[in-house]
This record gives structure tokens, sequence and C-alpha cells, in this order.
């Protein structure tokens, strides 16, 4: 069976919440992505599909909800809200899906303009195009955030090490 392996959440809060894989998936953040996937525990499909109209940042109450899938087989059908508030209570050395969210739609608000002009088919995780990104690209920035903090992407016996799962098994 293919395992996928955790990377370490707190180590990968010391990445740049900038880094950037390659120019045409810019706009999400690698970190990102991952934290708030992992406290999610999302699949790299879920990730890909998901929808900023699915999100709810509340910085009154500092809560961030999202709508996920409720079936394996149809990732795309959602309709269970899981939210997280701040965890970290403002030590930003430690991940948060809160104030990563808090950062990434910042990124978003710079790149694409105010969330409320941005359409209701609009990807929580967008390319710099603002296009949703592959399952592939999704495990490129798990794998580059697994770069950054020194982990090798291969097993000792040439198995890839970072995949779809990732971030279900950083955050379980």
């Amino acid at each position: 069976a293919k395992q996928a392996c955790d990377i370490d959440l707190v180590a990968a809060m010391g990445v740049s919440s900038i880094l950037t894989v390659d120019e045409d998936i810019s706009v999400t953040s690698p970190r990102s992505m991952l934290i708030i996937n992992s406290f999610f525990l999302m699949r790299e499909i879920e990730s890909s599909l998901a929808l900023l109209s699915n999100a709810v940042l509340n910085t009154s109450t500092e809560l961030f909800r999202l709508k996920l899938a409720v079936s394996k087989t149809d990732p795309g059908a959602v309709a269970e809200w899981r939210e997280w508030g701040c965890v970290c209570a403002g030590d930003r050395l430690l991940p948060c899906a809160y104030h990563e969210t808090v950062l990434h739609y910042d990124r978003i608000v710079d790149n694409f303009g105010p969330i409320s002009s941005l359409p209701s088919d609009f990807p929580l995780f967008p390319s710099s195009s603002g296009e949703p990104l592959s399952k592939q690209e999704v495990v490129s920035m798990y794998e580059s955030v697994a770069l950054q903090v020194g982990m090798p992407l291969l097993d000792s016996l040439g198995r890839k090490r970072v995949g779809g799962h990732t971030a279900r098994v950083s955050g379980a």
C-alpha cells in the first residue's frame, strides 16, 4: 500500500509564507496550503476543488469555517461545515489554521482584488492566473515544504514519501 509521510507542521512554520514552487502557482503559498489542509485533514483532490465561496473567515471571532466534501468518491459534493479558531494564542511560531488563512486571504486580495468581487467558483487555492490547482500541483507544493524543512522526498527504497494524503497524515 502507498503510504504518505507527515511533515512537521511546527518546522513548516519556519518556511517562508511566500515560498513559490513555480511562477504559475505563486499565489498560493505551499506553507499555507499545507497548514490549512492539515487542520482540515484534506486530500489533494479536495484542496484542488475547494472554492473560496465555501469558506468563511470571521476576523471578529477569529474563526475560519470551510465546507468540505462528504464523499471520497465525489470530492466536489460539499455539504459538511468544519471550523477552526485560533489555536496559537498569537504565537506565530505555532501552526494555526485561522492565522494562516488570514495570510492566505491577504495574498488573494493583493493578487485578485476584494474577496467579495471574486466569482463564486473562484478557487480557495488559486494559481497566479486564478485557476484551480491540479492534484499534482498540490503535491508539488507539499514537496516544496518538505524540502525546505530538510525532509527527503524519497525513502531508503526510492519510493516517494510525500503525496496527496500528506496533509491528512500531518494533521492527524
